[in-house]
């Protein structure tokens, strides 16, 4: 069962790690200090999910090139809520 995202970059994949916090009975603060203790979800995530998505965005110069590319760098998910559940606020 998957448990992650796969990002093609430059014909590789790598694994960007969703964790399933919907359970979870804490603070934010706590709950993303503590993110890799969370279960991973196992599966692709269904439109319409609500989740947190931890990312980089760069800029940097080619040799020879007079414009910035861009770099987009999605580091992990974190699942809130899936469509149409309800999860109460303990």
């Amino acid at each position: 069962m998957p448990c992650c995202i796969f990002v093609p970059l430059y014909a590789k994949y790598f694994l960007v790690p969703i964790y399933d916090a919907r359970q979870a009975g804490s603070k934010f603060t706590d709950v993303l200090a503590g993110i890799n203790r969370l279960p991973r979800y196992g599966g692709d995530l269904p439109e319409g999910s609500s989740a947190v998505v931890s990312y980089t965005v760069s800029t940097f110069m080619k040799a020879g090139d007079e414009i910035p590319s861009v770099s987009f760098n999605v580091h992990w998910i974190m699942l809130l809520a899936l469509p149409g559940k309800f999860y109460e606020a303990r």
